[in-house]
């Protein structure tokens, strides 16, 4: 973003406190499309750092003073003199305006606030918050609640690259993204932070030579030139046969339901694999639609399913062995992560080989699957830090496309650039949504796309039917993983042509 703006300026020719204007024009215009009429009972606190970040606030602030829309205190963090160019220059502007800027806010100052905007610190913090920046967002952890709470770019006190919050940090209900997303907005723990985020393109070009920053945002227009096509002529067989391999009989409802999925995404069919004496247990509980094999050795060229309801017995791991030296293309999920990073260098072995056949190979880990797969030195924690960067190590380690669930779902080819799906809810959060995502990336690739395809079409279709589901029940405390299938359909449409 540094270098974008830099290249804005000095190779376009366009004026820096040009483009700070559009980001305050879109800062103001924002507060007044949220309270509209109301603005002009209201009261606000306008939060500005020593930097750019709170220069656009001030230079919000005189917008919103010059509409004389609501009343509002503006306080200045005191740097003792050291303030950017440009804050400097908004200071004065402020000051011939006879806008007053104070150095604090009382108690008094907070009570009745209606609305507060965050310009204290934008892409350039690291680390944590401290001093007269974090007592004043302490002060504000009430008022934050009561309060319609607008973020400058990034909320003070998360890190814009790889959101995380290492300590106090604004909790925004909108944050206006100037220019471009950050990486730090859309994955991890920045949902806790972050509220609606909005971009503003503060007027930069589009034609900029900064196109490919190692990280793509994927949503709708995108889902829409992955998803694969259909002719009016075809039949069932032109669009794959997934395999579903089901383990014990404790575990075997995970197995349904991956294969479920399957049969949603589109697959043109699908089989679930049991031994004979567990299918009797088995069929009363599937789809009339879902076929069954007692058994049936991995071939070339097939899609399976592999971990969902696998089990960890001593037979397990001679099991997976089977598939990972199968010339089979494989979605590996749940148990099958976990025999991996108990197995890791024998794992490892394979799954290049894997890479060298050229066999499609994508793994689909939570956090806690993620922490195992790379080894004794990372958990749960490690990996949250930087999701970005344990996507890549995943990917580089195992030689795969590798899927990191969680909010911001990452996906990581080594020959691509890592993907970021802006959809999905706490809808998610319920046990058997990553089986459903299993089977649904497995019939994708049944279908013939890439297991990387596969996996951000995969994570969009996912997360866009449970955000539909959310919407039809009004909330997601009762959303079940089953249910989420269902609204694949909602997804699907949406992706179709008009």
């Amino acid at each position: 973003m540094k270098a974008l703006d830099r290249w804005a300026i000095k190779e376009i020719g366009i004026p820096e406190i040009l483009l700070m204007e559009h980001a305050a024009m879109a800062v103001a215009t924002t507060l007044k499309n949220r309270f509209k009429k109301a603005l002009n009972q209201s009261k606000g606190l306008i939060l500005c750092g020593p930097g750019n970040n709170g220069a656009d606030a001030m230079a919000a602030a005189r917008l919103i003073h010059q509409w004389n829309l609501c009343r509002f205190r503006l306080v200045l963090l005191n740097t003792h003199g050291n303030y950017s160019p440009l804050n400097l220059i908004q200071s004065q502007i402020l000051k011939g305006l006879d806008i007053p800027i104070h150095e604090d806010f009382s108690k008094k100052d907070t009570e009745g606030l209606d609305w507060i905007i965050d310009g204290l610190f934008g892409t350039g913090f690291k680390g944590e918050l401290d001093g007269r920046a974090k007592d004043w967002i302490e002060r504000l952890d009430n008022s934050f609640n009561r309060s319609w709470v607008i973020a400058i770019d990034i909320p003070s006190g998360l890190n814009s690259d790889t959101g995380v919050a290492r300590g106090t940090c604004v909790r925004a209900n909108q944050t206006v993204a100037l220019g471009a997303l950050k990486r730090g907005l859309v994955t991890g723990s920045a949902a806790d932070y972050v509220g609606k985020v909005g971009l503003a393109s503060i007027q930069i070009p589009r034609n900029h030579p900064f196109q490919d920053t190692g990280t793509q945002a994927y949503d709708l227009k995108d889902a829409k030139k992955d998803l694969p096509g259909r002719r009016p002529t075809s039949h069932k067989g032109d669009f794959g046969h997934v395999f579903v391999w089901a383990g014990p009989r404790d575990k075997e409802g995970a197995a349904i339901i991956a294969a479920t999925a399957a049969m949603k995404s589109g697959a043109g069919r699908t089989t679930l694999v049991a031994p004979k004496n567990q299918l009797e247990s088995l069929l009363p509980r599937c789809p009339a639609e879902l076929m069954t094999l007692d058994s049936h050795k991995p071939q070339p060229n097939e899609t399976w399913v592999v971990g969902p309801g696998m089990g960890l017995d001593e037979n397990a791991w001679q099991s997976l062995e089977t598939f990972l030296s199968s010339q089979s293309n494989l979605v590996l999920d749940a148990d099958a992560l976990t025999l991996m990073g108990e197995n890791r260098s024998q794992s490892i072995l394979l799954m290049r080989s894997r890479v060298q056949k050229k066999l499609e190979t994508i793994l689909t880990p939570h956090p806690k699957e993620a922490a195992r797969l790379l080894g004794k030195k990372y958990n749960v924690e490690t990996i949250e830090m930087d999701r970005y960067l344990a996507v890549e190590l995943l990917s580089q380690t195992y030689g795969s496309t590798v899927l990191l669930k969680g909010r911001g779902t990452l996906i990581h080819d080594s020959e691509q650039a890592t993907i970021v799906s802006l959809r999905g809810d706490q809808g998610l959060a319920k046990g058997g949504s990553g089986d459903a995502l299993s089977g649904l990336i497995a019939g994708l690739m049944a279908q013939g796309v890439s297991c990387e395809v596969a996996g951000r079409l995969g994570a969009w279709i996912h997360g866009f039917a449970s955000e539909k589901l959310t919407e039809k029940k009004g909330q997601s405390y009762t959303s079940l993983a089953s249910e989420i299938i269902s609204y694949f359909q909602e997804a699907f449409r949406h992706l179709m042509p008009a």
